[in-house]
């Protein structure tokens, strides 16, 4: 009995203090991978922009990783190109780079088009009119009409209910849809885009 009640006095408290994890270091690497492609996918799709807001925006994308590379999943690493592109610091008109419409809102497609292609410095402008079309008939007619300037539209799905695309030159398409899927990115062609909703 005496032995039990020593051994038990004994006992050293538990610390209520939490204890460290180890970091997964195929996780890490993971991780690490995630942002050397991301650093490679933002500078290829920022290309048409004047060079200080193309290193600008990247910047501002990869600042989204600093203290999270250890644990960045896909899903995080999509937050962090969001963030980068879309938050408060992210786009800014006059250098438009992702067109970002709500599934319902059909007209504000073209005006973010149209900030692109003056981004580019391409003359025409995208005339649609939107009245009593949906946000897909509007990407549906634009992928035609941009296929005649050389250019492809390209879809990001964040899983949000919202349609992102960007508009690269026919030369990158292919290399900025593998590059953007080993940044974590779900980037597709968009008549790959458009099966997926049932509209190929």
């Amino acid at each position: 009995m005496l032995k039990r009640l020593f051994a038990f006095l004994a006992r050293q408290p538990e610390s209520d203090e939490a204890q460290p994890v180890e970091a997964d270091p195929q996780s890490a690497r993971q991780a690490a991978a995630y942002k050397e492609a991301m650093a490679q996918f933002v500078r290829l799709i920022c290309r048409q922009l004047d060079d200080e807001e193309s290193a600008r925006l990247a910047d501002n994308v990869l600042a989204q990783f600093a203290g999270g590379e250890a644990d960045a999943d896909k899903e995080t690493v999509a937050e962090y190109f969001y963030e980068g592109v879309l938050g408060d610091a992210g786009q800014q008109r006059g250098q438009w780079l992702l067109i970002q419409v709500d599934w319902k809102a059909s007209d504000e497609i073209d005006w973010q088009v149209n900030e692109i292609l003056a981004t580019r410095g391409i003359d025409d402008q995208w005339v649609w009119d939107s009245e009593g079309k949906t946000v897909m008939q509007g990407l549906q007619v634009l992928s035609g009409w941009l296929a005649k300037h050389a250019l492809s539209l390209l879809s990001i799905d964040f899983g949000h209910d919202a349609y992102y695309m960007l508009i690269v030159d026919d030369g990158i398409a292919e290399r900025a849809i593998a590059l953007g899927r080993r940044a974590g990115l779900d980037v597709m062609s968009f008549p790959d885009f458009a099966v997926t909703q049932g509209e190929g």
